[in-house]
């Protein structure tokens, strides 16, 4: 079966080129890989970055029904486990989907509010879907300024959320209450940040920045992906806080070094 990966990105640009090969040099059967950039709507003034993401994946999940396996990821995320392609074909065999979840509560971005992201639940920074399903139904369209309070016990399991708290309803929140309806199955990584205890490729960034908003995502624990974050703001490579990532990329998979 082949593997079909989409970088979600504004533009092809350096991220999206090393995402690229990343993917690609770190597959163990590359001929039955395809990887596209996909562009879809350009930036606008005026128009919400949410909101242009989330018709890039609706334009991608309309495109899951062909009986492929499908992963969806940033362009500023990098895959640095050699043969990530065998765990997404080894996951996908018990499980409908694998992915990386939002950061718990409790951390250096979420922090501790009682407003927060779903829980303990691939999202699109990284996913894999296994053919059959309809994701193509799944509505990623945010609702920015609002949220979903977590009203009873029913939700809060749903939504891995304490009952009180609210939920953002940014691009793909819906994501829980599909799988859950469908009865879908999930196999999620384990997010760290650079402090975090077990981090092993970005453990050594020196922006504090960076630091705190950097994510390093484990699966049985092992680096499998990590993602740089904040790329509309950071040109790539271009300052301490974006060449720090991708030189700790290079350090800890000899293999993959800078073209």
């Amino acid at each position: 079966m082949k593997i079909v990966a989409h970088i979600a990105s504004d533009e092809v640009n350096g991220y999206s080129d090393y995402c690229t090969r990343a993917l690609r040099e770190l597959s163990s059967d590359p001929r039955n890989l395809s990887v596209t950039c996909r562009t879809g709507l350009p930036k606008h003034a005026g128009v919400d970055a949410s909101v242009v993401h989330a018709t890039l994946l609706d334009e991608i999940l309309k495109q899951t029904s062909d009986g492929n396996i499908h992963v969806i990821c940033d362009a500023d995320t990098a895959v640095v486990r050699e043969g990530w392609d065998d765990v997404v074909r080894q996951q996908l065999a018990s499980f409908d989907c694998f992915g990386a979840p939002y950061e718990d509560i409790g951390g250096h971005s979420s922090g501790s509010g009682t407003v927060q992201t779903y829980k303990k639940l691939p999202t699109f920074v990284f996913i894999a879907l296994r053919p059959g399903p309809p994701w193509h139904e799944l509505d990623v369209s945010p609702r920015k300024h609002e949220t979903l309070l977590i009203e009873n016990q029913d939700m809060s399991k749903v939504h891995n959320l304490p009952v009180g708290y609210r939920m953002f309803c940014d691009g793909a929140w819906r994501f829980p209450s599909f799988v859950d309806s469908r009865g879908l199955t999930c196999s999620t990584m384990v997010q760290l940040k650079a402090d975090s205890p077990g981090c092993r490729v970005i453990k050594n960034l020196r922006d504090r920045s960076a630091l705190n908003c950097h994510e390093e995502y484990h699966f049985r624990g092992q680096p499998f992906v990590v993602h740089q974050r904040s790329s509309r703001k950071h040109p790539f490579r271009g300052q301490e806080f974006s060449s720090d990532f991708y030189d700790a990329i290079e350090a800890y998979v000899p293999s993959f070094k800078s073209a």
